[in-house]
């Protein structure tokens, strides 16, 4: 006889995007679904999330919250000054980055190491 397939409730799935919004691991998320009543093994939680869409929404929609406020948090420091941040911004949102190249160049009698460092 085949397994019950696991659903997960809307307060769950709830849990879930919350869970996801402030970083939680997949391993951890498991865990705080089973202490609050909904038992799931990690390893279930990881294939709910491959083959049920609302589990994947919520953790999606979890996940795009916390990027969100980590992008208010650097934009706000680049906005006030603080340079580190204002780098990030500008090398993560112009598409600029650093890009090292190595060659090295072997022959008979000598060995010449290149390092080039290219903003591309």
């Amino acid at each position: 006889m085949p397994r019950q397939k696991i659903k997960l409730t809307d307060e769950a799935l709830s849990n879930v995007k919350l869970m996801a919004s402030i970083g939680c691991t997949m391993e951890s998320i498991a865990e705080m679904l089973t202490d609050l009543g909904h038992p799931i093994s990690l390893r279930s939680l990881y294939n709910l999330k491959r083959h049920d869409q609302r589990t994947r929404q919520s953790f999606a929609v979890g996940m795009a919250q916390a990027n969100l406020r980590i992008a208010e948090k650097i934009l706000q420091l680049a906005m006030s000054g603080h340079f580190a941040a204002l780098v990030y911004w500008e090398r993560t949102r112009s598409g600029i980055a650093d890009v090292q190249r190595s060659e090295v160049n072997h022959t008979h009698q000598q060995t010449n190491i290149v390092i080039q460092k290219q903003t591309a």
